[in-house]
């Protein structure tokens, strides 16, 4: 009866996690970063927040009979902690994709490698079932921590099912391709040197290209842009208006800038107003 409302979960380590917090001892994943990626996971998972919120009110934080739906936060209404195991401190390698220890933040970050056990605490029964049903997929298709878009802080649910990750990762990322490779598992070399040396390469041939010892091999990126009659993706880009993305969504420009227009479109100030 006690543990209804517990969910208890390790997580087995694949790559190193660079850890912001170097000077803290025993330091392990954040539940301040993956709570909120698991939530938005969540709710994409089942439709988005206004999918969920028409069905499941009492799923989000601080909500009661007044509470209006604009003011809700998109959290949803459980506590999650994490506890390090075998935890291990590596100096930092020099890794040729990782810029991060240069100049003046000269090991300032923490490779930290070892296991770790999860602790979700929820008292909405239907909720915490839903959290049981993705945490697996949920770490298939996250990583953590500093550079995670390069491979780092990646873990995986023990027990879970992670033969068909490849098929995972494709319909979350709405990818028609998961690209893989083997890496073998060396003893000394607990922070994976070998892997993202092959991390670096594939993300090469991704982005920029190819070219090593005589081997060329024009970027998938340049390639599939020319599918679109695009040539250069920033000059596209600059052309058409478009912007980085904010909050995930990408951000169109509705005016091209023109500084002659805008100065000649601007009121004069009135006297002595500067």
């Amino acid at each position: 009866m006690a543990n209804m409302f517990k969910l208890e979960f390790k997580l087995k380590q694949h790559t190193p996690l660079i850890h912001f917090q170097h000077d803290q001892a025993g330091a392990t994943l954040r539940a301040s970063e993956v709570k909120p990626k698991l939530d938005r996971f969540i709710l994409e998972k089942l439709g988005g927040f206004d999918t969920v919120w028409d069905s499941h009110e009492k799923w989000f934080v601080g909500v009661g009979e007044k509470t209006k739906k604009e003011d809700v936060q998109h959290a949803l209404n459980y506590k999650l902690r994490f506890f390090g195991e075998n935890i291990k401190i590596h100096d930092v390698p020099k890794y040729s994709i990782y810029y991060g220890n240069m100049g003046e933040n000269s090991n300032k970050a923490l490779f930290w490698t070892g296991d770790c056990r999860g602790e979700i605490i929820c008292f909405v029964s239907d909720l915490l079932t839903k959290i049981k049903e993705y945490l697996n997929e949920f770490f298939i298709c996250t990583n953590f921590g500093r550079m995670q878009n390069k491979g780092f802080g990646s873990f995986t649910v023990e027990g879970g099912k992670t033969d068909d990750a490849a098929a995972v990762l494709k319909k979350y990322c709405g990818a028609k391709a998961c690209y893989s490779f083997q890496v073998k598992k060396i003893d000394d070399d607990p922070v994976r040197e070998d892997a993202f040396d092959k991390i670096k390469t594939l993300y090469s041939v991704m982005k920029s290209g190819y070219n090593i010892n005589g081997k060329y091999h024009r970027s998938f990126l340049f390639e599939y842009f020319q599918t679109l009659n695009i040539g250069n993706e920033k000059a596209f880009m600059k052309k058409e208006g478009v912007s980085p993305q904010e909050n995930g969504e990408p951000v169109w420009i509705s005016h091209k800038y023109d500084p002659k227009k805008e100065k000649a479109e601007k009121p004069a100030a009135p006297k002595g107003e500067a």
